[in-house]
């Protein structure tokens, strides 16, 4: 019975010196060196803060060529990739595109008509059309009420490119 209370403490001992922790080391330098080592670290973390930024700023650059965006760069807009270009403009060009026809059908371009076909093609293409729910989340309140008092002043006309113009989205 001992030697197995032996073997069972062995057994234990040896588990919790596998699990044990790696300790902190000491080190005792001097305040000069502590900051040469600071700025030596610091100097490695700012490296590597520029080599990610220019990584991300080629990988955004690939994506817009990608994505075929290329807009004239002397509008200015919230909604500017990396190369200045406004990366809204064609899936906001898709969306009025795609209503068009039924707002042209409208006789009367309230809020309460607008709305309900903007959502309705929001909901139905979103998934399926880059950025588009960006240019679904912009068209909340404000956006929208000034669009239907906008294509009530321009007398319907119902031009995709203008609409996503007066909308700064191109």
């Amino acid at each position: 019975m001992r030697s197995v209370l032996v073997l069972a403490l062995l057994a234990v001992a040896a588990h919790s010196a596998v699990l044990q922790q790696p300790q902190a080391v000491v080190v005792e330098a001097d305040d000069h060196e502590w900051d040469m080592a600071k700025a030596e670290i610091q100097a490695a973390i700012d490296k590597l803060k520029a080599e990610l930024y220019a990584e991300r700023q080629v990988e955004l650059a690939a994506a817009a060529s990608i994505r075929g965006v290329s807009m004239p760069k002397t509008l200015k807009s919230e909604y500017l990739d990396v190369e200045g270009n406004r990366f809204l403009c064609k899936p906001c060009n898709f969306l009025f595109s795609t209503i068009k026809e039924e707002l042209i059908k409208e006789t009367r371009l309230e809020l309460e008509t607008i709305r309900p076909k903007v959502n309705e093609a929001c909901l139905k293409w979103s998934h399926n059309v880059s950025f588009l729910d960006r240019v679904c989340e912009k068209l909340v309140d404000r956006a929208i009420v000034e669009l239907a008092k906008w294509l009530r002043a321009e007398e319907k006309k119902i031009d995709p490119e203008r609409i996503c113009t007066f909308l700064h989205m191109c």
